[in-house]
């Protein structure tokens, strides 16, 4: 659960940078498409994102059943949402004079993204991974459809507990899952107020 809901939670995050950038500081017309579908897919119910996969990769020339990577797609694709609203928030913040003063020293495109942009908006990029990883960790409507035996989830497995009626064991793998996001949630708390700290 940990790695799918890591994995997931890069790729997302990674949709979100590429987005955000891609929408706010270059007006790119597919950033705009891909900022509406994936608010779209992060507003669509689990089940309907499960079914759709399951159709998409359930067999044929790409069949992705039956294994972990789609789970890692189901994850991506449900929450890069999150992802982009965040990552979009925190960049929006970064006045886009002081990507132009790094040009004007002759930094290439590349080291302005990586020395300037990307430094300035590490907390909402952390923040949506974060999300992104959370949701991750407890997403169980697509997954009921789309993982097979031997891939399940902790909140899967949670799940099939409470249906057997063995309560123990499944508040065991809840208690897991709470932990989990406190966790992060306790990380993502003190990263931020190191930042914090030394912005001060």
């Amino acid at each position: 659960t940990l790695v799918l809901a890591a994995v997931a939670s890069v790729l997302a995050t990674i949709v979100g940078i590429v987005t955000a950038y891609g929408n706010l500081r270059l007006g790119a017309a597919w950033a705009k498409v891909v900022d509406r579908v994936s608010f779209i897919t992060f507003a669509t119910p689990g089940l309907v994102i499960g079914l759709a996969l399951l159709l998409a990769f359930g067999g044929g020339v790409i069949n992705l059943y039956g294994t972990y990577a789609i789970l890692v797609v189901a994850y991506m694709v449900r929450f890069s949402g999150i992802a982009v609203r965040t990552v979009s928030t925190s960049m929006a913040q970064i006045a886009p004079e002081l990507e132009s003063a790094g040009r004007i020293v002759g930094l290439p495109e590349a080291r302005v993204i990586a020395r300037i942009t990307l430094p300035l908006a590490q907390q909402g990029i952390f923040a949506g991974f974060l999300l992104a990883f959370i949701n991750g960790v407890k997403e169980i409507s697509a997954t009921s459809l789309i993982v097979s035996q031997g891939h399940e989830t902790l909140a899967y497995e949670g799940y099939l507990r409470f249906q057997e009626g063995n309560f123990t064991q499944g508040s065991a793998v809840s208690l897991w899952m709470i932990f989990l996001a406190l966790t992060m949630t306790a990380l993502a708390s003190r990263n931020g107020g190191h930042q914090q700290g030394m912005l001060t």
